[in-house]
């Protein structure tokens, strides 16, 4: 055995777990973006249309998600 030993390359694959993981929190990021965007129209719709004047939309949306 002169010569070298030829050793087989390693391939390091990442698990579907991990794959699935970054899609979700990708995913969970582009969800929370358009949450805000949605909100932010919502609240210039809201208190454009005269009921800001009865009750804030900030307190409206608080007493929605108590109610729930």
């Amino acid at each position: 055995m002169i010569g070298r030993m030829i050793q087989p390359t390693t391939v390091v694959r990442q698990s579907p777990f991990i794959f699935i993981q970054r899609i979700v929190v990708a995913e969970f990021l582009f969800s929370v973006l358009l949450l805000l965007t949605t909100a932010s129209t919502a609240t210039e719709s809201y208190e454009s249309s005269g009921a800001g004047d009865v009750i804030s939309f900030p307190l409206l949306l608080a007493l929605i998600f108590t109610a729930v």
